[in-house]
């Protein structure tokens, strides 16, 4: 697990970045810092979003511990049909062959998708990879939207 994550100290954690929250890749959407108290140092609050599940997910941090965030990798490619159940055809970087694990959750992006690639247009799919998993997020044409962005 070492390999798929990179250590902060949680002071450096902002809003945007990726960050490992209750063992799950979360965007960080929200943080709020509270001071010392009379029973302890001062604490991070994170709300963030399960880049696989789009469920908000929050944590409470020490702000002197150090955080992990997980090494998210994107990838964009080239849709070549919407398949059954939101699964898209996909053709691979190197144009080798193809693949269709990636299921499009958001039936009104495959039906967007699909009407796209009716008309003749290209349209990219954007794929985040982390913690060994790869999940839709966004896909381009002449409108794009980033899934986790909507679900904000």
């Amino acid at each position: 697990m070492a390999s798929n994550v990179e250590i902060i100290a949680s002071n450096d954690l902002r809003v945007g970045m990726y960050a490992l929250l209750k063992n799950k890749p979360c965007k960080v959407l929200e943080i709020s810092r509270s001071k010392n108290g009379k029973h302890g140092g001062a604490k991070i609050h994170i709300i963030g979003l399960d880049i696989f599940s789009l469920k908000k997910v929050e944590d409470l941090i020490p702000s002197s511990h150090n955080m992990e965030l997980p090494i998210v990798k994107k990838e964009e490619l080239s849709v070549l049909d919407v398949l059954q159940d939101g699964y898209v055809s996909l053709l691979l970087k190197d144009m080798s062959g193809t693949r269709q694990d990636i299921r499009v959750l958001d039936d009104d992006d495959a039906k967007k998708i699909t009407e796209m690639l009716d008309d003749g247009k290209s349209v990219l799919v954007t794929v985040l990879s982390a913690m060994g998993k790869e999940v839709y997020d966004s896909f381009k044409g002449d409108r794009s939207r980033s899934a986790l962005e909507e679900r904000n």
